[in-house]
């Protein structure tokens, strides 16, 4: 389903965040010497500017973790810059029944999803909606390998190409713009309290899409503020960040 002609910004729907003790000045600075050294410098004050960036946010519900597991949902936002074009969502049947403690926490039961299309069905439509492959179109999401790793085996069950897209992933932001103990943890639900997002995160896929798309907002207003301003600086940044986890 989906939600064509929508423009709503992010930023003035929701009250404005407190970032705490330090300040958001402090926030950025310490991200800013964090950052020191990560872009190459052929990137340094080039690219599309944040305003400018047409990103597609991106959450899936699914039966669990593992990669035998299957989607249940597929929740999408479309944003040029801060400001919502369309939104995307639809519940997935898969070939299994949902595991009840995957039903308790995100409350999609085997039952609701019984009327649904399987992935076979849900994953094209979603890819045309999608633009996949768009120039220019980054994809969005909190732990992004999660997210995309689930989207590459749908595509690869539907026979289509999968191209690993450039990406922006808020948990990697989060953990380096909010250490600990700035936050308790790097949840999508901790960051989305922090920041006071209008969207409470409740793992359902549309809702949890728009709360990414609300953090990422507000973390690439850090990133900005530390000098990283270009969409192009927020891909390297979480690339540069990937190779540095244990």
């Amino acid at each position: 389903m989906t939600n064509g002609g929508r423009m709503d910004s992010l930023t003035e729907r929701r009250s404005p965040s407190d970032p705490g003790p330090g300040g958001r000045a402090e926030l950025a600075r310490a991200l800013a010497r964090r950052l020191e050294g990560a872009l190459p410098p052929a990137l340094e004050g080039l690219g599309t500017p944040l305003d400018r960036a047409d990103w597609l946010v991106v959450d899936v519900e699914t039966t669990g973790l593992g990669r035998a597991c299957e989607i249940t949902e597929i929740g999408a936002l479309r944003m040029r810059g801060t400001q919502v074009v369309d939104e995307f969502e639809e519940l997935v049947r898969p070939s299994a029944p949902i595991p009840p403690f995957i039903e308790k926490m995100t409350g999609i039961t085997t039952d609701m999803v019984a009327g649904a299309d399987p992935v076979q069905a849900v994953y094209p439509r979603f890819a045309a909606w999608a633009g996949a492959g768009a120039p220019g179109r980054v994809l969005v999401a909190h732990n992004a390998d999660f997210d995309m790793g689930f989207l590459a085996r749908a595509s690869r069950a539907c026979s289509m190409p999968w191209r690993t897209p450039p990406s922006v992933d808020t948990l990697s932001l989060a953990r380096l713009a909010l250490p600990r103990p700035v936050v308790a943890n790097h949840r999508l639900g901790t960051i989305a309290r922090y920041f006071r997002t209008a969207t409470a995160p409740g793992h359902r896929a549309l809702g949890d899409a728009r709360a990414t798309g609300e953090v990422l907002c507000d973390l690439a207003g850090l990133a900005a503020e530390a000098g990283f301003g270009h969409v192009e600086d927020l891909v390297a940044v979480c690339r540069w960040y990937a190779t540095r986890r244990p």
